[in-house]
């Protein structure tokens, strides 16, 4: 375990160092809410039959926000070539993928809070909607952030950079959490509780578990000998 937070605090302190993340997050999320904004209008405003528009807004902006960052947790490492380094640190494989998940799980969470907070002053939604679609919202931001690390690391591997990390991981991520989150948080907008989306809930959650065992157990057999 301490293995794993060390590799997490290293992460985050270079990505608060440098704030080039941080500042990403922010700047990002904020232009692609203003633009919905902008773009819309009034069209769009929650109570007129627009839920399903406005949960995908939002989890588009989401989405498209964190792949920026994400997608560098391990070509950074190749950058500085310090990827070579990181996979002699004397533990297994899996605790490297764990250490690298965890921080950039916090960033996705980082990205959430930012794309919540934008979404509340352009959208003016009802805070009890938000706060009710909350869980899914941890969960998809988990599955996301399982996948990402994993793809990432591929990515480092083979020498293709970003660009085999968006071909692999937007459709992973936009049938097996997007879609179905958007539906869920649509009917949270209308009224619903979680009880209502439970289909929903089980099918991110499902994905995210599967995401999480299928990396953790391939990754050192893919990154050593990729």
């Amino acid at each position: 375990m301490q293995e794993i937070l060390l590799i997490t605090k290293k992460d985050l302190a270079v990505e608060f160092r440098s704030r080039e993340s941080l500042i990403l997050i922010f700047v990002l999320s904020l232009v692609l809410t203003f633009s919905f904004r902008a773009i819309f209008s009034e069209e769009l405003d929650i109570g007129k039959e627009n839920e399903y528009y406005l949960s995908g807004m939002l989890w588009l902006t989401l989405l498209f926000t964190s792949l920026f960052f994400s997608s560098r947790s391990f070509l950074k490492e190749k950058e500085n070539d310090c990827i070579s380094a990181l996979l002699l640190y004397p533990v297994e494989g899996g605790m490297i993928y764990l250490g690298k998940m965890l921080s950039t799980f916090f960033l996705v969470c980082l990205t959430l809070f930012s794309t919540f907070l934008w979404f509340l002053i352009f959208f003016e939604p009802d805070v009890h909607y938000l706060l009710t679609s909350l869980p899914l919202f941890i969960l998809g931001s988990f599955s996301f952030a399982v996948l990402a690390t994993f793809i990432s690391a591929l990515s480092a591997r083979s020498g293709s950079r970003e660009i085999i990390f968006i071909i692999l991981m937007v459709p992973f991520i936009l049938y097996t959490v997007v879609v179905p989150s958007v539906r869920a948080t649509s009917k949270i907008f209308q009224g619903s509780n979680l009880g209502s989306v439970l289909s929903e809930l089980l099918i991110v959650l499902g994905s995210g578990i599967a995401f999480f065992f299928l990396s953790y157990l391939l990754f050192d057999l893919a990154v050593r000998n990729g």
